[in-house]
């Protein structure tokens, strides 16, 4: 037994070595030569390059047409302002056109003209010893049916 303490080692009968677990090698630090070679692109990074174009070709065409889209309704906007503008002055220029042929329209009025010229023009009715009647023959003046 004194010869058992001394290796340390108890071998028992009927049973199996212990899995011994091999060691492991080293980790290799890649050289940059060795890292140039392996730096091909691969077909998934290939795939995510042509999405990544795509969703910027997309995003290009959008803000475009969101500013082609604004351009327009702010022109749409302007020529409404313009539009309305116009009416207006149209209106003001229908309602001087009135204005105007209603003031003719009473300015021909025979009362007015008869007290127009008796309060501004001091002007009277004629007697009757100051009427003259002429007598003018048919074929002086134009006669209408």
């Amino acid at each position: 037994m004194a010869e058992q303490g001394k290796n340390k080692y108890n071998y028992q009968y009927e049973s199996t070595a212990r899995a011994y677990i091999e060691p492991l090698e080293p980790l290799k630090v890649p050289t940059p030569s060795e890292t140039k070679r392996k730096t091909k692109v691969a077909p998934k990074k290939k795939a995510d390059l042509v999405f990544g174009m795509q969703m910027t070709v997309c995003g290009v065409i959008l803000f475009v047409c969101s500013m082609l889209y604004i351009n327009s309704y702010a022109t749409l906007r302007t020529k409404q302002s313009e539009l309305n503008d116009l009416k207006n002055e149209k209106i003001a220029v229908a309602n001087a056109i009135t204005k105007v042929e209603a003031d003719i329209t009473k300015k021909l009025d025979l009362e007015y003209i008869k007290q127009k010229a008796i309060d501004e023009l001091g002007m009277r009715k004629p007697l009757a010893h100051q009427i003259v009647y002429i007598q003018l023959p048919e074929k002086s003046y134009t006669s209408y049916n």
